[in-house]
């Protein structure tokens, strides 16, 4: 299962889906965001410990609109949105590779909104919200792939 969550403004869009924990789709966005590894150990404690989870894919604000808090704004109403709608955790990949990365530092925007890295992949950290859902995906890595622990 999966629904749309993606929010939209004049300035910017936050794009991502509502997962049922066993949705192929899910443990698929895994593999191609973080690799094999990663996406076994995080995909099978979602399964696990979880219903419901959402992927947030894209955050995007217009350049000249950044430093007005309109990404905080759309990251807070995905959130809220997810929550409302069942997820019991949201999941990204701070893409600190992409183009965005050099105007802004994506690991801290996301800290500060509650986000906790949970394992390393090739395009940037896997994070996870709020911190309790994100600590159990963390136990987890910690516990069966000592090489993708991005908190150690």
């Amino acid at each position: 299962m999966q629904e749309d969550l993606s929010k939209y403004d004049t300035f910017g869009v936050a794009v991502g889906n509502l997962h049922s924990a066993q949705d192929p789709n899910l443990e698929y966005w895994l593999k191609e965001q973080v690799g094999r590894e990663a996406a076994d150990v995080v995909a099978q404690e979602i399964s696990v410990s979880s219903e419901q989870v959402a992927i947030l894919d894209k955050l995007e604000v217009d350049p000249a609109a950044r430093g007005e808090g309109r990404g905080r704004a759309l990251l807070k109403e995905f959130i809220e949105e997810a929550l409302d709608r069942g997820a019991d955790g949201v999941i990204l990949v701070a893409d600190t590779y992409g183009p965005q990365s050099t105007d802004i530092d994506l690991i801290r925007f996301y800290e500060s909104n509650g986000f906790v890295e949970v394992a390393d992949s090739h395009s940037g950290p896997l994070m996870a919200y709020p911190a309790e859902f994100a600590r159990s995906l963390q136990d987890a890595v910690f516990n069966c792939s000592p090489s993708l622990r991005a908190f150690a």
